[in-house]
């Protein structure tokens, strides 16, 4: 069953749905729009979740990790994109900090004690107000297992990639130690828990990844060299440049349309079942 939703509700629904069910779930993907958009839970053979939300950086996905771990008794695994801008972003420090109030609000978190951050009016601002009150429909549909489907037509990977490019290259790699220790304090007590932790990066269409910052991407790599080297328990695998991904299972030039979530959600499936 799909939902259309308010993008705000997504929030509210994913931590009622793990606040009932966590004791039941195999599989918790977090992450951001990469997975938000891109792994849909119905086509894994696990009981599976997916907890990402849009432009969720890695501190937010330790802190919905920290606020179930101990309910989920049965998980064996956590999926995290890593994608271009993971290591070097922070929901906090970006543009859309605005969207820290719904982890107040929906999650209960009280890391930041600015009232912007915990409300919901000073966070909307008249054009929001406006958009919501004209729209009959929201953009935005979840499934039952948290999947966010696009329910708009697709962008088309041709369009967007150098404005994308653009907004995930770092101007500094400022925010990467504090992305490493959110990362690997999620995989340290996993390991304790013998939960595998699977890190993966999405496809992108080739006007996405022509365009690629090559240091932005070596640190990447030297950084996702040395988890995986240091921690047993973790295993990533790069799909950023792959043939299996054609034009047609992209929405734009860095997220798939329900056809290619679906084709990555399979693919992910046979490594569960890997390293099970």
């Amino acid at each position: 069953r799909i939902f259309e939703v308010h993008p705000d509700l997504s929030y509210s629904y994913k931590n009622n749905y793990l606040e009932k069910n966590s004791q039941n779930i195999e599989v918790l993907i977090l992450g951001n729009s990469h997975s938000n958009f891109g792994i849909n839970p119905k086509h894994l053979n696990y009981n599976a979740f997916n907890a990402s939300h849009v432009s969720q950086s890695l501190k937010y996905d330790e802190f919905i990790f920290n606020k179930f771990q101990n309910q989920m008794v049965k998980l064996k695994y956590i999926i995290i994109p890593i994608s271009y801008s993971s290591l070097f972003y922070n929901l906090s420090n970006s543009v859309e900090d605005w969207r820290i109030k719904n982890y107040h609000i929906y999650y209960g978190s009280n890391e930041y004690q600015s009232i912007k951050h915990q409300s919901e009016v000073l966070n909307t601002t008249p054009r929001t107000i406006l958009t919501s009150l004209l729209s009959k429909k929201s953009n935005i549909t979840v499934s039952k297992l948290g999947y966010n489907g696009h329910r708009t037509n697709p962008l088309g990977p041709n369009l967007n990639a150098k404005a994308a490019v653009n907004r995930h290259t770092a101007l500094n790699f400022n925010e990467l130690p504090e992305n490493l220790e959110a990362l690997e304090s999620i995989i340290k007590q996993c390991f304790k828990k013998n939960i595998q932790v699977i890190l993966y990066t999405s496809p992108a269409w080739k006007t996405y990844t022509s365009l690629l910052d090559k240091r932005q991407i070596k640190t990447m790599k030297i950084n996702l060299e040395k988890l995986t080297k240091n921690h047993a328990n973790v295993h990533y695998y790069s799909y950023l440049i792959d043939n299996r991904f054609k034009e047609e299972d992209f929405f734009d030039a860095d997220h798939l349309n329900n056809q290619g979530a679906k084709k990555l959600t399979k693919i992910l499936n046979k490594i569960l079942f890997k390293n099970n």
